[in-house]
């Protein structure tokens, strides 16, 4: 009988995820390699071998096995099992030493995976056969059929329609599946979710500046490679894993709570019968999340995320108790039409670099960026950078901030320096009360420049535009 490690990870995400800006395509491959781990669990209980789920999560799934077959015949098969089951995503699998299940052994299996992953394309080579034509979709692959899309036949390619099946097919029970984990199946999701951008943040002129405008907010756990590091055994990481993976439905749960208790703030759109929740969740598992939300509510959740993560920073399940459980943050606000690719390529550049300047001091912090222009998607510097009680802090300054103060002088007060800068500076502190310059001091010598980035983004308002 043989022992050892099996990890299986799906690679090179942007080819098979994030290659569209279609929405269900997005959500369909997403979901896919989200679900991939019942693939590798059903191929290996069909050659009748033993194994235990250690982490099952985003795209990757590692499994303690048992079997009469020698690791590389299960590696092999494995492979194969995956490569049918989804042709189009690239998948590592490789298994680790002998008999052994510690941090030794998985950081040797997780290494093969990275070593093989640099061996492989970036895109599965596609069947060249095809109608002649290039899938309208992804804009790379051969085109195979016809499909209806927002009211026209559209050229897809095999790889857009197996993903846009499954992520039409699978949306509702996606929500559904993370209710029930956490026991909260009794939240009634009395609504369908929005289908595309525009469904998120179109129809919605009664938001002034805000109208057609997203909000995505990526979130990363700070340090949580060391802490599964710090797990001793295959039964401690998985306690881990689980316990990550219910931490983040509850906060989803909550979410959908607040969601389907809606009195005409936003968050649902469409009439009573045909009700339309403006949330989409474009990556989930592991440590990070990413959803899409409307640019007036991005704000909310963000902030609501980290109130519930701070309520409980030390679970029992946490490996490393002499660290809090902590998050480091992306909030971009773009257009509907603004690439998503680009989008959360920023965000998640956007929050490495801010992980990698706070590498001695993990905190709930987080970094924005306001998307003006498609093409300008450069990484904002230190200075937008926010602890996460930021968040409080704007939300209860904000309207004092827009009562007290006129946009001539919050613009004007950004293009001065020296002593007319503090001149102006002192000027407009004398015509604000003690509490909103309180709250202005409180996000620090950037605190004009957030007020300006912001103004239209923190507590909007709304009314007819």
């Amino acid at each position: 009988m043989h022992t050892f490690l099996l990890r299986a990870e799906g690679v090179n995400l942007d080819s098979f995820i994030y290659d569209t800006q279609d929405l269900s395509t997005i959500r369909g491959g997403g979901l896919l390699l989200l679900n991939a781990a019942d693939t590798v669990r059903d191929a290996l209980r069909k050659r009748g071998t033993t194994s235990t789920p250690v982490v099952e999560g985003a795209s990757i799934g590692l499994y303690f096995v048992e079997s009469e077959d020698s690791p590389e015949q299960v590696r092999s098969w494995m492979n194969d099992a995956l490569v049918t089951r989804l042709p189009h995503a690239t998948f590592v699998v490789d298994v680790g030493p002998p008999g052994e299940d510690g941090p030794e052994a998985r950081a040797t299996v997780e290494w093969r995976n990275r070593e093989q992953q640099m061996q492989a394309p970036s895109v599965v080579y596609p069947a060249l056969e095809g109608k002649g034509a290039v899938c309208e979709v992804d804009l790379v692959r051969p085109a195979v059929e016809k499909a209806r899309m927002k009211g026209r036949e559209t050229w897809i390619s095999d790889a857009t329609k197996q993903r846009r099946e499954a992520g039409n097919r699978a949306k509702q029970n996606f929500y559904k599946q993370e209710l029930e984990r956490v026991g909260r199946a009794d939240i009634p999701l009395e609504f369908r979710f929005a289908q595309d951008f525009e469904e998120i943040g179109g129809n919605s002129a009664e938001w002034g500046n805000l109208q057609d405008k997203l909000a995505l907010i990526y979130l990363d756990g700070n340090r949580f490679g060391e802490r599964a590091a710090a797990c001793k055994g295959r039964h401690d990481l998985r306690d881990f894993s689980d316990g990550v993976r219910r931490k983040h439905s509850d906060i989803l749960a909550g979410l959908l709570d607040r969601i389907g208790r809606d009195e005409d703030q936003g968050w649902l759109s469409g009439a009573d019968y045909n009700k339309i929740a403006r949330l989409e969740t474009l990556l989930w598992g592991g440590d990070e999340i990413i959803w899409v939300v409307p640019a007036w509510k991005g704000w909310e959740t963000l902030r609501s995320f980290y109130v519930q993560c701070e309520a409980e920073a030390n679970p029992a399940w946490n490996p490393l108790p002499d660290q809090p459980l902590t998050y480091t943050a992306a909030l971009v606000f773009c257009h509907t039409r603004t690439p998503i690719h680009a989008v959360v390529k920023l965000a998640h550049n956007m929050a490495d670099n801010l992980k990698e300047r706070y590498k001695d001091k993990p905190e709930n912090r987080f970094l924005y960026k306001v998307l003006e222009s498609f093409d300008y998607v450069e990484t904002p510097g230190a200075e937008m950078a926010l602890p996460a009680d930021a968040l409080n802090t704007m939300e209860a300054g904000m309207p004092l901030w827009r009562e007290q103060v006129s946009n001539k002088r919050l613009h004007r007060i950004q293009k001065l320096n020296g002593a007319e800068r503090q001149k102006l500076d002192g000027e407009m502190r004398k015509g604000m009360t003690p509490e909103a310059v309180g709250l202005l001091d409180k996000l620090g010598p950037e605190g004009w420049r957030h007020i300006v980035e912001l103004r239209d983004y923190v507590m909007p308002e709304r009314g007819e535009a």
